[in-house]
């Protein structure tokens, strides 16, 4: 390829990026699954364009992106004002804070002067921008063809660990590229100096990440060892070892209170791990990239969908399948070429080692891979798979016709039943097509090799670049709708509807605010400061003030860890999983549930209906609120549901609309005035809807030995059910 079609090549892809990145930010587009949220709490304002957003990336939806919000919110700054923690928002996510770490965020740098929406949007395009040009001009750096790698960076973008990941991990993934190109690029030393050191600062504080950087960090050394000759100089290695130093210095000032305070916690606290626990079917999916999952990207065994993800090098088995074996190489390569193929062979041979074999800790010490887990690996495996895989058959003869697609069909129908029909337990009977029409994706590649022939005869494409566009394109049909268009306004709107129904649940006095069925950090997002949070450093001089008589190991093994804050009808504080903290409500609000066990009955009422009852034994105080649990029919419930609350003589009242209520979930009903409830005195109450429309709303019910008494039409029937409720006392 001559220089000006070098140069062409490029233009047009820029331009084509260029182009659609008009069109994506101008949108405030993101791949963002926080219309999860949205659809269970705003169901009619999700900004879900395309695709479904996916529960289980829970890691952004509900703690990244709502971080993201809080950080707007509480505009730009660095200690977190508007939580209940105050948290420092220096954190391994990267996140938009006007300080001097804002220089190594260049993805970021829409906040300066976009509204949050677009920025958010334009911060998500350019990690996609960075990824694409990045693998595209590492790969060509290495002696391959434009297009080839091109085709390789998009089947890379489109490999089920990129897409399973990306709203989280992505810009660990798309700044690593550019660090490589640039030590293999020969442009004079200060300037390669000074751009390295703030791109590889930038690498690790947009997004701390030590598992994948340091297993990239392996494959960027492996390339440097063999592409960079130019740096063999003392002067030279020395003036880069001072500015990876540097760039490491600077992560670590800047991150410095996180790194002290999290290398203490007992999770993710430092944890040295053994090699060999990645299971063979992952493995296989290097080779195999839907194997593991069926077309709706649901998972095959215990794991969850991000877990089993991979870097998918499916045209591996397309380039075994052509060679001429007859003859098959077209050129030797040189004794520099052969080196270079047997170190990329050894690196991919050990860091396959490090995945599948039992390798103990110690021995991943060399490498820092103790802090690697097999799983996390799965990324740079695949990236040095597919360096080896192009790098080899750079020098190999091919072979097209009938005899190659019929073996290369019946391969992959084999590897098909293997890894779905028989670990689906799919039987082949008169059932038999029905049953796999959710199985077939990894059957993409019969037709789509054709794709490959047709360019290798009618448009003169070597093979090898014609089976990794053939990749690129079943691999993007395949695992592109993993992730969905969101549009970010609804991520960055006001939230009326939704804090609509929170607001009456705040402390009046301090602002805080005790509830749950919002998870992570997603009421912080929408500007609460809320009890339920994700802390990544622990929270411990706050939590000794709460809890001041825990024994001191207890409280150390409950809160020093990364934690999730749930809060929990406990009389005590409790770790249940590693990343989840569960503390009493009642240290927050006196409240409790009546009756203590919901038998899931229901109580219907519609427009005019009345419900009355009665308890005995409600504890001594000063009530706040008489909260049902209600079902609101999928948000079409109407009308106003009152409550009238009275104990010795004295009655107090509450009302909610019910648009404002969430479906299965108490409704708020905070009385006008506070009720004293007196030892030993019965407590009546009763509830009436009412409404302008024929409407119905069901009260969550449980079995009872009491009789309470549904008034319809004026018509008074006896049951023996009541209500669920949760009962607020004043502190």
């Amino acid at each position: 390829m001559n220089l000006h079609t070098r140069f062409s090549f490029e233009i047009v892809l820029f331009f084509i990026l260029f182009m659609f990145g008009l069109i994506y930010v101008g949108n405030a587009w993101s791949p963002s699954s926080y219309g999860v949220f949205l659809q269970e709490h705003d169901p009619q304002h999700t900004g879900v364009l395309w695709g479904k957003p996916r529960a289980i990336r829970s890691d952004e939806w509900a703690v990244v992106t709502p971080l993201t919000q809080a950080t707007v919110n509480n505009k730009f700054e660095r200690y977190n004002n508007t939580s209940f923690y105050r948290e420092d928002l220096r954190i391994n996510y990267g996140l938009p804070i006007f300080d001097w770490g804002l220089v190594f965020k260049p993805t970021m740098w829409g906040y300066l002067f976009l509204k949050p929406a677009m920025a958010y949007s334009l911060n998500w395009y350019l990690i996609f921008v960075l990824f694409i040009v990045g693998y595209f001009k590492l790969f060509n750096s290495i002696g391959m063809e434009r297009l080839l790698s091109l085709s390789v960076s998009v089947t890379l973008y489109f490999s089920t660990f990129s897409q399973f990941w990306w709203d989280e991990k992505g810009p660990v993934i798309a700044f690593f590229p550019w660090l490589v190109y640039l030590l293999l690029s020969k442009l004079k030393l200060l300037p390669t100096l000074l751009l390295f050191y703030w791109l590889s600062a930038s690498w690790l504080i947009t997004d701390f990440y030590p598992p994948t950087v340091i297993s990239l960090g392996f494959v960027g050394a492996v390339l440097f060892i063999c592409y960079g000759q130019h740096w063999l100089t003392i002067r030279k290695l020395v003036s880069l070892a001072i500015t990876i130093i540097a760039s490491v210095v600077t992560t670590l000032f800047y991150l410095k209170e996180y790194l002290l305070k999290t290398s203490q916690t007992l999770y993710p606290g430092h944890r040295s791990i053994d090699g060999g626990s990645l299971a063979w079917s992952d493995w296989l999916s290097q080779i195999f990239p839907f194997s593991t999952f069926d077309k709706d990207f649901n998972v095959f065994g215990m794991a969850n969908i991000c877990e089993v993800g991979a870097v998918g090098v499916p045209f591996l088995l397309m380039i075994l399948v052509h060679i001429n074996y007859k003859n098959p190489l077209k050129k030797s390569p040189t004794d520099k070429e052969r080196s270079n193929i047997y170190i990329c062979l050894v690196a991919l041979l050990l860091v396959n080692l490090w995945m599948l074999a039992p390798v103990p800790s110690w021995m991943g010490k060399l490498f820092l891979w103790d802090n690697v887990h097999p799983v996390r690996m799965k990324y740079a495996a695949g990236v040095m798979l597919a360096i080896c895989t192009l790098t080899v058959s750079n020098y190999l003869n091919f072979i097209v016709n009938i005899k190659r697609y019929v073996v290369y069909t019946v391969l992959i129908l084999i590897a098909w039943y293997l890894t779905k029909l028989d670990y689906s337990n799919t039987n082949i009977d008169a059932g038999f097509f029905k049953n796999i029409r959710g199985l077939t994706k990894d059957l993409y590649f019969i037709p789509g090799i054709l794709i490959a022939y047709i360019i290798i005869k009618y448009f003169k494409q070597q093979h090898v670049t014609s089976f990794v566009i053939c990749s690129a394109i079943v691999s993007a049909i395949v695992i592109a709708p993993f992730n969905p268009i969101q549009s970010a306004n609804a991520i960055f709107s006001d939230h009326k509807i939704i804090k609509n129904k929170i607001d009456e649940y705040v402390n009046p006095v301090d602002g805080t605010l005790a509830i749950n069925g919002y998870p992570g950090a997603t009421l912080n997002g929408l500007g609460y400061k809320s009890v339920t949070h994700v802390t990544a450093v622990p929270a411990l001089m706050l939590w000794k003030k709460l809890f001041p008589n825990m024994n001191e190991s207890e409280f150390q093994h409950i809160f020093n860890r990364y934690s999730h804050i749930h809060l929990a009808n406990t009389s005590e504080p409790n770790s249940p999983q590693p990343d989840v903290v569960e503390v009493p409500f009642k240290k927050f609000v006196t409240r409790f549930y009546l009756p203590a066990i919901n038998d899931g009955k229901i109580i219907s009422l519609s427009k005019g209906d009345r419900l009355s009852g009665s308890f005995d034994n409600l504890p001594p105080g000063e009530l706040t609120g008489f909260s049902p649990l209600i079902g609101n029919y999928g948000n079409t419930s109407k009308g106003v549901l009152l409550v009238k609350v009275c104990n010795s003589g004295v009655c107090e009242e509450a009302q909610v609309d019910l648009e404002k209520s969430t479906d299965n979930a108490y409704v708020p009903l905070f009385l006008h005035k506070k009720l004293k409830i007196y030892p030993q005195a019965r407590t009546t109450y009763e509830f009436m809807l009412k409404s302008s429309a024929d409407t119905s709303l069901a009260l969550w019910s449980s079995n009872t030995t009491n009789s309470s008494i549904l008034s319809i039409n004026d018509i008074n029937k006896q049951i023996k059910l009541i209500p669920n409720l949760e009962v607020n006392y004043a502190q």
